[in-house]
């Protein structure tokens, strides 16, 4: 049996250590750290070193760590190759996967630039164990450790030569934790709580805790101000947008319902019965741009790799980016399993 899909897996800290003795990001903090993270403690080669580079040496170090979800932390001038790293990582040429976050005490952030969880922390803190350790495991708790992660097992798939690197960094990005403080682009806050309340009744995650499910309604608003689309929508309907907006308005009310006048609500909608008060959308409108919703809800929920392995999928392991290095699948019957899959148990 495949281990609870919903348990997180303990994550690592990949901590670089460069050659100058005040740049240990690991050595007055791993006894702490040791109680959320497993702790990976990376010596960095000299700058003018013979043999593998210093980001390639990192690399090396993480895929032999085994972590299914891990930071990268260092330390003045090892943060550029931690940011190194991380940009091999998120671009899937790395052949890692599991990357939630980059820890950076006394180093320029390249985290603004990659767009992925960043914790910045001052030069002064390194002389305090605590506070370092803490500041670590807040930005943990709070920021990067959200969402569900896939296991180990499937996690090896994704890295390995059965998943092509344009793929590889697509799920990357897809596992990242989404900001808890995210704002709005194309939503108000309003509207997008209501977003919120409509994708628990759409797809009930049934996460462990609030903090361990995906935050469908940011993804779908930050998809909406990219512009990003299943290309197409109803000539009844206004622009995807403004739908969103007006069906949104029409649900203000759902917060002051209980689950079951919420679910009657939705049944409503569905059925074609609900006319909004306000009179922005037609019964019939609601209908088409709850469908709509809906399929947006469902196909990002369905899109994160935690997910996939949830409901038993790996049809993305298909080999390489293409010619010679396409591998495929040999074994194509019901309830075959080919000898490199991970071990998945659907969950219905």
């Amino acid at each position: 049996m495949s281990p609870d899909p919903t348990a997180a897996p303990r994550p690592a800290l990949v901590a670089l250590r460069d050659t100058d003795p005040t740049a240990d990001v690991s050595a007055s903090t791993a006894s702490i750290l040791t109680e959320t993270f497993d702790v990976v403690v990376v010596d960095l080669p000299a700058v003018d070193a013979v043999g593998d580079d210093r980001a390639t040496s990192v690399v090396r170090a993480v895929r032999a760590s085994g972590a299914a979800r891990w930071l990268l932390a260092a330390h003045g001038s090892g943060g550029a190759v931690a940011s190194e790293v991380a940009a091999m990582t998120m671009s899937g040429e790395a052949g890692l996967f599991g990357f939630a976050g980059l820890v950076l005490v006394g180093s320029a952030s390249a985290g603004d630039r990659l767009d992925v969880p960043t914790l910045l922390v001052d030069d002064a803190v390194i002389d305090h164990a605590d506070g370092l350790a803490e500041a670590v495991t807040s930005f943990w708790r709070d920021h990067a450790g959200h969402g569900p992660a896939a296991s180990r097992d499937f996690a090896d798939v994704i890295a390995s030569t059965h998943t092509s690197p344009q793929t590889r960094a697509i799920l990357a990005r897809r596992a990242l934790a989404d900001d808890p403080g995210y704002q709005p682009q194309v939503l108000t806050t309003t509207q997008l709580d209501t977003l919120r309340l409509v994708a628990d009744l759409v797809v009930p995650q049934r996460a462990p805790s609030p903090d361990a499910a995906i935050d469908l309604a940011a993804r779908i608003d930050a998809d909406q101000a990219a512009g990003a689309s299943d290309g197409w929508r109803n000539a009844a309907l206004p622009p995807d947008a403004e739908a969103y907006r007006r069906g949104l308005d029409a649900l203000a009310d759902l917060r002051l319902l209980d689950t079951a006048d919420r679910k009657a609500r939705v049944a409503a909608i569905v059925a074609g019965e609900f006319e909004p008060a306000d009179g922005e959308l037609t019964a019939e409108q609601m209908q088409l741009w709850f469908e709509d919703a809906r399929v947006d809800l469902v196909r990002g929920w369905l899109a994160h790799p935690a997910t996939m392995e949830r409901i038993g999928f790996d049809g993305f392991a298909n080999g390489g980016p293409g010619g010679a290095l396409f591998q495929g699948f040999d074994l194509l019957g019901a309830d075959r399993r080919e000898q490199w899959e991970p071990t998945m148990e659907a969950v219905r």
